[in-house]
């Protein structure tokens, strides 16, 4: 029953996740402003990214922050139409599998997991990364996608001696 019930957790998270639905269309006639993809310290988050997670998660176990800048980094990758569709939806998986696995350690009272619409819509966060965004989740459309139980074997935090 509980596989059962860690398969249904991550199907929503997965659908929740990838659902554009919540995010509305930027209007033709505003002016989009660039990706603002700045790296100073070049460790792959972009710096407003960066400083928005550490601020939301800074009374959370060191997992969680953790947790959240992979699922940033996953994010930020799928908005890179160079790379195959298939391998970005990939890194999307594992970085949920990895979210979904470090929530149920740290809050384990948790029934629905906001965790990683929240890092999304950091991600997202202007008309730009927005546009692309929805062009990723529009190239996922009709694909069928594995998804892997969620486990800490997909964070690289997990698999590393120095964090993010």
């Amino acid at each position: 029953m509980q596989m059962f019930s860690d398969w249904l957790a991550i199907l929503l998270s997965m659908f929740i996740v990838r659902s554009c639905t919540a995010i509305t269309p930027t209007p033709k006639n505003m002016q989009a402003p660039s990706l603002e993809a700045i790296d100073t310290n070049a460790n792959g988050l972009w710096d407003d990214v960066e400083q928005k997670i550490e601020q939301k998660w800074s009374t959370e176990h060191p997992n969680m922050k953790k947790a959240a800048k992979e699922m940033a980094l996953a994010l930020q990758g799928s908005l890179d139409a160079s790379v195959d569709i298939l391998v970005r939806d990939q890194r999307m998986t594992e970085a949920t599998a990895c979210m979904l696995a470090t929530e149920r350690i740290h809050h384990p009272d948790l029934e629905i997991s906001n965790y990683t619409l929240e890092v999304r819509d950091i991600v997202i966060s202007n008309p730009a990364r927005h546009k692309l965004y929805i062009k990723y989740n529009s190239a996922l459309s009709g694909k069928m996608i594995p998804i892997p139980s969620s486990s800490l074997f997909y964070c690289k935090y997990n698999n590393q001696k120095e964090s993010l």
